[in-house]
This record gives C-alpha cells, sequence and structure tokens, in this order.
C-alpha cells in the first residue's frame, strides 16, 4: 500500500544523490569486508536495510558509521534481523542495538539531526518507503 508506513520509524531511500545521510561499516573492517560490496537501501531512526553479496548471518553484529550533512560520524551497532534472496544477491534489515546513552550530547545530536533529514524527506515526498 503506497504512502502506507508499516513501522513505527519512517525509512529513507539512501540511494538518492541529494540525501545528506552518510553510511559506512566499519566492523567487521575492509580486510575482513569491502564497503564496496555493502548498498544501504534505506535507513530510519530504528534500522536500515542494505544490499550485499557478502554472506551476514541473523544475529550478527555490524559496527557502522553514521554522520548528516558532512558532520562528524556517530558510531552505531546494529544487528541482522532478517535476509532474502540467494546465491551472492542478498537483502538485510538491520535494527540499531542501541541508542544514545542518556546525557551524550553529541550522538543525542547525531541521532536529533538523522530523524529531522527523515521527517523532512518524507514530508517533502508526501510519502514513506
Amino acid at each position: 500500500m503506497k504512502g502506507r508506513e508499516r513501522r513505527a520509524q519512517p525509512r529513507v531511500r539512501l540511494d538518492d544523490p541529494e540525501t545528506s545521510i552518510r553510511t559506512r561499516v566499519i566492523w567487521p573492517n575492509d580486510q575482513d569486508l569491502r564497503n564496496e560490496e555493502i548498498l544501504f537501501i534505506d535507513i530510519s531512526r530504528s534500522g536500515f536495510g542494505l544490499q550485499s553479496r557478502h554472506e551476514f548471518s541473523v544475529g550478527e553484529s555490524l559496527k557502522l558509521e553514521v554522520s548528516v550533512k558532512g558532520r562528524a560520524p556517530l558510531q552505531l551497532v546494529a544487528v541482522i534481523c532478517n535476509c532474502r534472496g540467494k546465491g551472492n544477491h542478498f537483502r538485510y534489515g538491520a535494527y540499531f542495538e542501541y541508542d544514545a546513552e542518556p546525557g551524550d550530547q553529541f550522538a543525542e545530536s547525531v541521532l536529533a539531526e538523522l530523524e529531522r533529514e527523515i521527517r523532512q524527506k518524507v514530508d517533502s515526498e508526501g510519502e514513506a518507503l
């Protein structure tokens, strides 16, 4: 049903060249996993979707950096919660394992900016993914 978001948190596509949200996996590191093999599809305040040739397991943790508008990145841990695909093309969903610690002003500011960007994009497009 187009225009109706079934998730509690709206999400936006990350393949839009105009997005100011940047993501990068930092663990497993480049020795274990090449970032060129990962394509982030969408992101919300609570998680993200990605495509990869690399096979992850449900329950596996990833450490990533998220930055908004070129600001310093925030490191977050995410857990793979679902997988679709086979062969060498996989589509994963992941949720952020933790949120900002109370009082961590840097983390709170990055997450608040992420949420603003998502809501602004959703509002300007008139629909969520």
